[in-house]
């Protein structure tokens, strides 16, 4: 991700946290931003997080099946092991992560800053017998090292479907993974937006601008 979609990330996180409130879809959706601070998993590590009241639990060793119950939105980041070679997730039967047609089953799409999640998007889990469904970090070329991107993720409370994201580092051998952040749409089936709000169009940056400029010569004009 680029210093400039970094900065972007910032300024959206911090007004969602103010504010809750998103103004796309619905005028009831509420985009919720759990900005934690960050969380590096190594080999064999974990991380639980919940999508729903940010609750995070870190886990120094991995264990092949849950030891917490399954809780709507709760997900794992684990750290390679000596199963798999990258960092990857794990989450209940209802939880799905976005994926492409050019990657297996088993394989976590890399989002950019603002991209949409919701009903248009693919979104699968690799499944294991005695373990939770599982999404790998490192079988989609884009998830190359040093690369911090995002991971849509479709999930149920209470039956109804939801959408958030997972904003992601990861990290060359030993593989590690950094969660920066989580976050959800709280209105069922509202399209969610990774970090937590869309990236305006250039054709919008330019009208924000002008207006700005426009307001700031009329409050000049006025105070002389």
């Amino acid at each position: 991700m680029t210093p400039k979609n970094t900065k972007r990330l910032a300024a959206y996180s911090a007004t969602a946290a103010a504010t809750a409130v998103s103004t796309q879809g619905t005028a009831n959706a509420a985009s919720i931003i759990h900005d934690i601070p960050d969380i590096t998993v190594g080999q064999n590590e974990s991380v639980w997080f919940n999508l729903v009241n940010g609750d995070t639990l870190v886990d120094p060793t991995f264990q092949p099946t849950n030891p917490l119950p399954a809780l709507d939105g709760r997900m794992r980041l684990i750290g390679q092991s000596s199963t798999y070679v990258n960092p990857y997730l794990f989450g209940p039967a209802n939880v799905r992560v976005t994926a492409t047609a050019a990657v297996t089953d088993s394989s976590a799409a890399l989002l950019g800053l603002g991209e949409s999640i919701g009903i248009g998007n693919n979104f699968v889990m690799g499944a294991l017998a005695g373990y939770s469904d599982f999404a790998n970090l490192g079988d989609d070329p884009a998830w190359g090292d040093n690369t911090r991107g995002f991971v849509g993720i479709s999930f149920e409370i209470g039956g109804a479907t939801h959408y958030g994201w997972a904003d992601i580092t990861r990290f060359p051998n030993p593989s590690e993974a950094t969660l920066h952040a989580f976050g959800y749409e709280s209105v069922a089936g509202e399209t969610a937006f990774a970090g937590g709000a869309p990236i305006p169009e250039p054709n919008s940056l330019i009208l924000l601008a002008a207006g700005a400029a426009g307001l700031g010569s009329w409050r000049r004009r006025k105070s002389a």
